[in-house]
């Protein structure tokens, strides 16, 4: 696996900091977080979680496994 130099990492930051400033749909937040996670690690799924301290759920928020999103 290729190591990103300091710029580079700079740049896919930067570049996430300015789109998630565009966007308050999750979705989207999420699907541009995956894009972004593929440039700087090789994975086959992402998935977010939330927890609901209440009633004790842990529920699905998004999921992308092997190419495709996952309802």
């Amino acid at each position: 696996m290729r190591r990103h130099s300091g710029a580079e990492t700079a740049e896919l930051l930067l570049a996430a900091a300015q789109y998630l400033n565009e966007t308050l749909e999750l979705e989207r937040v999420y699907d541009r977080f995956r894009e972004l996670l593929a440039e700087a690690v090789p994975h086959g799924g992402v998935i977010v979680s939330s927890f609901d301290p209440d009633t004790g759920l842990i529920s699905c928020d998004y999921a992308w496994v092997d190419g495709d999103k996952i309802d």
